[in-house]
């Protein structure tokens, strides 16, 4: 896995070693006392 982007108001990016898989789960630790979310998920075939 390859660092995790913070930056604001962006796409950040992850990559993964590839898997193959019928479904996947977004799970998101966001930090407390502040405002966040998830805007767009996307992901690569």
């Amino acid at each position: 896995m390859t660092e995790r982007g913070i930056e604001r108001d962006r796409f950040n990016y992850v990559t993964f070693t590839p898997v193959t898989t019928a479904a996947l789960r977004l799970e998101a630790q966001l930090q407390p006392k502040f405002s966040s979310g998830i805007l767009e998920w996307k992901t690569s075939q």
